[in-house]
């Protein structure tokens, strides 16, 4: 099955880690703005930010993602 990044992941993530956005932008090289777009799914970090953000997090790149559901 295609997978598909998943902000609310990222954003869940983050708060388990107790990292607002505005830290966490800074922390990766990205604004605040960038972040939110990321969480609510408007724009998907290329791979070399997917990175960064694994590594802020301390997971794995494939930990920020879901399986699509088919669609019917």
């Amino acid at each position: 099955m295609p997978q598909h990044f998943d902000g609310n992941e990222l954003r869940r993530r983050r708060h388990a880690a107790g990292i607002d956005q505005t830290r966490f932008a800074a922390d990766i090289g990205k604004s605040a703005a960038t972040i939110a777009n990321y969480e609510n799914g408007h724009y998907h970090p290329p791979v070399a930010v997917l990175t960064r953000i694994a590594q802020a997090l301390g997971c794995r790149v494939e930990d920020l993602f879901r399986e699509e559901a088919p669609v019917a």
